[in-house]
């Protein structure tokens, strides 16, 4: 008997060994020095919304399906290259509301505040009866989750999200019945208490894309040219920043603009706008450029400027010729980024999901997956979706074009 109940505690302390080792985050402690100090306001999310995956310095989040309904966060652990369901319970089937990596709905959003202290899901409401947008608020190791912004029923959120830490400030859109155009509020929203201001009023053809220092940058478009305002958080004032044609391509980072500017039917000039003092650098004049609706600058990160350029001038499907490449910030030096995975019958170029020190977090294939999601009347119907793969790879192979992709465990979700 005494044998058996070794044998016993040995397994349990083994299985707890295995749930440590393999456990979500705890909960973020900023150390007294950096929570004194002041965050710039920063973009959490891309330029359309939040996505379904985020990350923080130590690790991925990614909303996936859950084949029996609804979806999980998912959490990929930079250190260990594991990922883990966002829940610390090991008996936990999760599938309902009493698992902390659980939702009720197979598609959403996920971001972190400028800080990394809070995760924040996008989503419907918990009800069928509800079928509202909402904004949930947890800790980063997905507990403490409460409802952080409720939208009304004829209220969306649209454009991207930025923080500075304390706040998070995001535009919700509402449909003039009169006009049927979009007005959208920017608003401001406190983290801890959760008080909302409205800060200003705008258009359907303006965005808010971007922040420096403390203020908000905002793209207009008026149908012949496109315009940066900066809406100063401290004097709630707007100035011209910029403007620019509206076949140039534009990006914020940091304290830059960064443009394209064609200069002929299959190239364009790269420029680095400095918000802080006016100045524009040219970088490069030969960037393959095939017009605004075939080019996309799809990143700005490790001091380089991601571009994809579609030449399409033969209208021919098959005789499209795609370009995958990156310039540097500073230098201009372009570089090819080759890498591709399999999509059906044809590829597609392998892009960077998030920066993980000396690694990148990427999508290098796709897989369909099961899920469960609401039709026009709101029945629930079984269906198959595309899902990004993510895997590892060191910044050296991805920028010189290696693929020695380095495989995330899933062994702890599987089944």
């Amino acid at each position: 008997m005494k044998r058996y109940q070794i044998a016993g505690v040995l397994c349990l302390l083994f299985s707890l060994l295995l749930c440590a080792c393999n456990a979500p985050p705890e909960p973020a402690a900023s150390e007294p020095e950096q929570a004194a100090a002041e965050i710039s306001l920063t973009p959490v999310t891309p330029f359309l919304g939040a996505d379904n995956a985020t990350a923080s310095k130590s690790g991925f989040y990614r909303l996936t399906p859950n084949p029996q309904k609804g979806s999980n966060i998912v959490y990929i652990d930079y250190a260990t290259k594991a990922a883990v369901y966002l829940c610390s319970r090991p008996e936990c089937r999760h599938n309902d509301e009493t698992c902390p990596s659980w939702f009720p709905f197979a598609v959403g959003g996920l971001f972190l505040d400028a800080k990394n202290e809070h995760l924040f899901c996008v989503g419907s409401a918990d009800t069928e009866q509800e079928q509202t947008e909402v904004i949930w608020k947890m800790g980063v190791n997905g507990e403490n989750r409460e409802k952080f912004y409720t939208c009304s029923p004829s209220e969306n959120l649209i454009d991207m999200v930025v923080s500075d830490g304390s706040s998070l400030y995001f535009a919700t859109g509402v449909v003039d019945k009169e006009t049927w155009k979009l007005k959208k509020t920017l608003k401001q929203v406190n983290i801890e208490s959760g008080e909302a201001v409205d800060l200003m009023t705008y258009q359907d053809t303006e965005w808010l894309f971007g922040a420096f220092d403390d203020e908000l940058l905002v793209l207009f478009f008026d149908g012949a040219s496109r315009r940066y305002d900066a809406y100063s958080l401290e004097t709630k004032t707007s100035r011209t920043v910029l403007t620019y044609d509206m076949n140039v391509l534009s990006r914020p980072s940091g304290d830059s603009i960064y443009l394209m500017q064609p200069l002929t039917d299959s190239t364009a000039e790269v420029l680095k706008f400095n918000i802080k003092t006016g100045e524009t650098v040219s970088l490069c004049k030969d960037a393959p450029y095939f017009g605004s609706d075939t080019t996309t600058i799809e990143d700005i990160v490790d001091g380089r400027i991601v571009i994809h350029a579609s030449d399409t001038r033969e209208n021919d499907p098959e005789k499209i010729k795609r370009y995958h490449y990156a310039v540097d910030c500073e230098t201009g030096e372009m570089t090819d980024l080759p890498l591709t995975y399999p999509m059906g019958e044809t590829t597609d170029f392998v892009q960077i999901a998030a920066d993980a020190g000396e690694f990148f977090v990427v999508n290098s294939g796709l897989e369909r997956v099961k899920a469960v999601l609401n039709g026009s009347d709101g029945a629930p119907y079984e269906t198959e979706i595309s899902t990004s793969v993510y895997s590892m790879i060191s910044k050296s192979d991805y920028w010189s074009g290696q693929p020695n992709y380095i495989e995330i465990d899933h062994s702890a979700i599987a089944g």
